[in-house]
């Protein structure tokens, strides 16, 4: 079982947990149906002692045990219980090999659980994230489609503005035009007007009026218009 478990240990390592567990659980089953098979079939009776003992011998030489006759090639039964002790004690290795075998079965299966709940997970995860990149997607198609609609309005509005301002220029020009127009024209009748107003007090010319012999009165008296009533007193 011990040279199984040294081949089989780089082995392990190269695969999935998973199949892992396959393999220790299939050598698992695989052993104790052996095991079970020999133990109900009798090995030694009284009629094949010898061949049974001469048997275990070649068996214990194989598996690099020391052998159960002695340097005069009798039977040594201390040898006997020496090899029964190194097999119990490897028997017990192995039971407690099968044992962290299993532990390591049900780590694996564990561990091969969550791990296809985890990609169930990420599964949902990449199927939400896709959603969303495509609803993304849909909004920025829609900007666009809107920019290029807001760009040509602009546009649009960009080429009325020049007209509305090559108009208000042409407005102002016409306009400033008629100011000086009108401006002319208003120096024109000034000037006429001033020349009719020459004219016409040259023709309503009058002589400056002189007062001679003023008569001063002596009581400081306003004098008064003569009428019937002064004539009367």
């Amino acid at each position: 079982m011990e040279n199984d478990d040294v081949a089989l240990g780089p082995y392990l390592k190269m695969i999935s947990p998973s199949r892992t567990g396959m393999i220790l659980r299939e050598r698992l089953i695989s052993s104790q149906i052996a095991l079970n098979g020999e133990a109900e079939k009798e090995f030694c009776c009284k009629a094949n002692l010898n061949e049974s003992i001469q048997y275990l011998d070649k068996e214990c030489q194989v598996l690099g045990l020391s052998g159960l006759y002695n340097s005069s090639g009798s039977f040594d039964v201390t040898k006997l219980v020496n090899v029964a002790h190194n097999l119990l004690r490897k028997c017990q290795q192995s039971s407690r090999y099968r044992e962290e075998l299993e532990s390591r079965v049900h780590q694996s299966s564990t561990e091969l659980e969550h791990n296809q709940n985890s990609q169930k997970r990420l599964r949902q995860s990449i199927n939400s994230l896709q959603n969303t990149v495509a609803k993304l997607e849909e909004q920025e198609r829609q900007l666009r489609i809107e920019n290029s609609n807001v760009h040509l309005k602009f546009k649009a509005q960009l080429n009325e503005t020049k007209k509305l301002k090559s108009l208000m220029q042409s407005t102002e020009n016409q306009y400033k035009h008629e100011v000086k127009k009108l401006e002319r024209q208003m120096t024109t009748i000034k000037e006429r007007a001033q020349l009719l107003l020459t004219d016409k007090a040259k023709a309503s010319h009058v002589p400056n009026m002189e007062i001679t012999a003023c008569l001063n009165r002596t009581d400081t008296r306003r004098s008064k218009w003569r009428n019937d009533t002064s004539n009367m007193r």
